[in-house]
């Protein structure tokens, strides 16, 4: 049996109404992937920036270890007969 156009099932209206419903979906996902991926991005931004802080202050106290163990002259690279250091008068 062929359909007549009243007995079709999908009516203009409806194609439209799906259409209309699809591209609203896909917008939605679209802005969500998008926030997603800004989300993560910033995270790991963070994540960056927090090891990199972590480093510095890593290689901060080690310096000033080094000052405190050998004196400020050595780690300065000053010419060894100018290496006097205060407390030990050495």
């Amino acid at each position: 049996m062929v359909a007549t156009p009243v007995d079709s099932i999908w009516t203009s209206k409806d194609i439209v109404t799906a259409v209309v419903a699809t591209g609203l979906v896909t917008a939605a996902a679209s802005w969500c992937v998008d926030l997603i991926k800004t989300w993560w991005s910033k995270r790991n931004i963070a994540r960056y920036l927090a090891m990199r802080c972590a480093t510095e202050l890593e290689r901060y106290a080690v310096d000033c270890w080094h000052v405190i163990h050998y004196g400020a002259w050595r780690v300065s690279g000053a010419p060894r007969h100018h290496r006097r250091f205060p407390a030990t008068g050495s």
